[in-house]
């Protein structure tokens, strides 16, 4: 197990957190259900980035900051910043030669997703050559770095999505 995803938080942690916000007059919006598509919805409208280590931003037509990036220790001068790193969407589109952010949609739906499970797309994966697995790579980072592998050969959309789907059995596709 590891232990440094199991954190323990006070009991009104929360509460506690939204009162400051508050108080602070900072708008809040809050969901029941899956958020991250009205988050991007709300970012791209007011032209401002996700702050989020949720890997699903990183398809989002959205400026991201990962949280893990911010510096909160360089900050002693009381400046008015934080220092932290944005998401560079169209440098990992060149990194993997990705043509277009189109490609990286496919991916992501490929890869699996909040609504369809990922053994459904294991006929894909049987059908594209895998990069070779080193002591560092979860086999679901090997499938995913394949992936891009394997579109970075592709223009567009529709001829990566025609060639993937003959993968499949006609009833499944």
């Amino acid at each position: 197990m590891n232990q440094s995803k199991n954190r323990v938080f006070p009991i009104f942690a929360q509460e506690v957190f939204i009162d400051a916000l508050r108080d602070l007059d900072i708008e809040i919006h809050q969901s029941s259900f899956e958020a991250d598509e009205l988050i991007a919805q709300l970012a791209f409208a007011r032209s401002c980035p996700v702050m989020s280590n949720d890997s699903d931003f990183y398809i989002f037509d959205v400026d991201l900051i990962l949280i893990d990036s911010l510096d909160l220790t360089n900050n002693s001068d009381g400046s008015d910043f934080l220092a932290c790193e944005i998401y560079n969407r169209s440098k990992m589109l060149e990194h993997y030669g990705l043509a277009n952010k189109e490609l990286l949609y496919l991916c992501a739906a490929l890869i699996g997703n909040d609504y369809i499970p990922p053994w459904v797309f294991d006929k894909v994966f049987m059908n594209i050559k895998l990069v070779n697995k080193n002591s560092e790579m979860t086999e679901r980072h090997r499938k995913i770095k394949s992936l891009f592998k394997y579109m970075s050969k592709e223009k567009s959309v529709e001829n990566a999505l025609n060639k993937l789907l003959s993968f499949m059995p006609e009833k499944e596709r």
